[in-house]
C-alpha cells in the first residue's frame, strides 16, 4: 500500500480473540453461490493460546463434509472433504503445543491429484495424502468458523484474515503463489477489500478486522461473496496481531 506521501506502507491488519467457552461463528444457511468442486484454497493466520491435546474444530460445516481442525493426539492441523467417502485428507508434520503467531495455507485440486500444506510459508504436508478424483460436498446447511456446528471443540486463541474458496486452486509450491498469502519476511499480505486480490475473484469467505476497527465483532461480516455469519459470545480484539 502507499501512504499519502507515495512512500510504500507495511500492510497491518488487527486480530480478533476467541475465548475459548462462548465464541463461535455460525452462517445458520449455506454459502450465498456455494457450489461442490474439486478445488480449494484456505488461508488463515492463528495464536492458539489453550487446547492443546484436544480436538479443536476451526473450520467445519453442519455434515461434516468439509474440516479443517486441530488433532487431539498432537495437536497437528488435518484438512478433510468428502461427499460421502472421504476425497481428500491432509495434514501438516508440525504439531502446535505453544502460543505464538503461524500461518496455515492449504491448496487442493483433485481432479489432476495436487495439494500443498505450507506452514509460516515452509511445505509442511505429510506424505501420501489422500486424494480421490470427486467433488467435495461443499454445500451443507450451516457453516461455523472456531468450532462445530454443535458448538463443540472451540478454538482458543487469536485469529485473523481468515480465506476460504471453494472454487479455484494455486500451487503453492511456487513461491509467486504463496506470495499472494503471506510475504518474505513471514507477515501478512493485503487480499484486498474482498480478498479478490490472489486469485482475481473474491473467496466465498473473507474474514478480515482492519487496523484499529470496532467492534472486534465486524470479523465477521464476511467481505467475501457467501454472506455474513452471526457472532455467538462476543469476539474481543487481539492483543497482537500477525502484522506486528
Amino acid at each position: 500500500m502507499l501512504g499519502v506521501s507515495g512512500t510504500l506502507v507495511a500492510y497491518s491488519t488487527d486480530a480478533v480473540h476467541f475465548d475459548g467457552s462462548n465464541d463461535r461463528l455460525t452462517r445458520g444457511a449455506d454459502y450465498t453461490g456455494n457450489a461442490n468442486s474439486k478445488l480449494g484454497i484456505v488461508s488463515f493466520w492463528f495464536n492458539r493460546t489453550a487446547g492443546y491435546g484436544s480436538e479443536t474444530r476451526f473450520i467445519t460445516n453442519v455434515g461434516g463434509t468439509f474440516i479443517v481442525a486441530w488433532q487431539a493426539a498432537n495437536s497437528s492441523i488435518w484438512l478433510s472433504g468428502e461427499n460421502g467417502p472421504k476425497v481428500v485428507r491432509l495434514k501438516t508434520s508440525t504439531t502446535f503445543a505453544a502460543s505464538g503467531w503461524h500461518h496455515f495455507l492449504a491448496s487442493w485440486d483433485l481432479g489432476n491429484a495436487e495439494a500443498h500444506i505450507y506452514v509460516d510459508d515452509v511445505d509442511d504436508l505429510v506424505a501420501g495424502p489422500h486424494l480421490s478424483n470427486s467433488t467435495i460436498d461443499y454445500t451443507q446447511s450451516e457453516h461455523g468458523v472456531g468450532a462445530s456446528t454443535n458448538s463443540s471443540g472451540k478454538f482458543e486463541g487469536d485469529i485473523a484474515d481468515v480465506y476460504i474458496n471453494f472454487a479455484e486452486y494455486l500451487d503453492f509450491s511456487t513461491t509467486s503463489n504463496r506470495r499472494k498469502f503471506i510475504d518474505s519476511s513471514s507477515k501478512p499480505v493485503d487480499l484486498g477489500s474482498d480478498g479478490s486480490t490472489p486469485t482475481g475473484t473474491a473467496p466465498i469467505v473473507f474474514l478480515h478486522l482492519d487496523d484499529g476497527e470496532t467492534p472486534a465483532n465486524n470479523f465477521a461480516i464476511n467481505a467475501g461473496g457467501g454472506g455474513g455469519l452471526s457472532v455467538s459470545g462476543a469476539l474481543s480484539t487481539a492483543a497482537s496481531s500477525p502484522s506486528d
